[in-house]
């Protein structure tokens, strides 16, 4: 009987231990699936403001050379 109780307890701090483990593993995922989001993200926004600035840049030489003109 005792034998059996013990038993149970293992089998139950076992599960509970590859519960914890596996819920460990599902943050760390989740957390570097965001981190990557958010690096795609700032890659985005980074080329919407280079291009931005491009367009500014081809702007300002247009207008130079009409004054030049």
């Amino acid at each position: 009987m005792e034998e059996e109780r013990a038993h149970h307890r293992r089998a139950n701090y076992t599960d509970n231990l590859q519960k914890q483990i596996k819920s460990n593993e599902m943050i760390r995922i989740r957390e570097r699936q965001a981190f990557f989001e958010e690096g795609v993200k700032l890659d985005e926004e980074a080329r919407a403001r280079r291009a931005k600035l491009d367009d500014i840049k081809k702007k300002k030489i247009d207008e130079l050379r009409l004054v030049s003109e």
